[in-house]
């Protein structure tokens, strides 16, 4: 595995963290940055990436609303729910390429949700995507 998805699967962690509090966990986000398999770049990545998210929560979860159909946000299950926010944060506010993305997103959501979980962000990101 690269170290830019070991580092997005670390901001993924930040990301499903900030949901539940809408609080900056610096304690989490140093302990990562410590991380001595990790370059310059790959520390700049978390860093930039989970403020990021931070600064853009409310208007990625109107993306996300107005994208999923046959859900309320309330029921899609909260893994899930971590990768489309980091997997919309990254589509509309980055300029990285869209394909690592989503196929980065789905692997997460299969590592961390439930069976349909990777099928439901591809599908999810496909149409934010286009």
């Amino acid at each position: 595995m690269g170290k830019r998805i070991v580092a997005r699967e670390d901001v993924f962690k930040l990301v499903f963290g900030y949901m539940f509090t809408l609080q900056k966990d610096d304690e989490d986000l140093e302990l990562f940055l410590m991380d001595t398999d990790f370059d310059e770049s790959d520390k700049e990545y978390i860093k930039n990436t989970y403020e990021g998210v931070m600064k853009n929560y409310d208007e990625i979860q109107k993306i996300l609303v107005e994208t999923i159909t046959g859900y309320t946000p309330e029921r899609v299950f909260k893994t899930d729910k971590a990768v489309l926010t980091l997997g919309v944060y990254e589509l509309k506010y980055t300029a990285l390429e869209k394909g690592i993305v989503v196929n980065e997103c789905v692997k997460l959501a299969k590592k961390y949700g439930t069976q349909k979980s990777g099928k439901f962000v591809n599908g999810v990101l496909a149409k934010i995507e286009k």
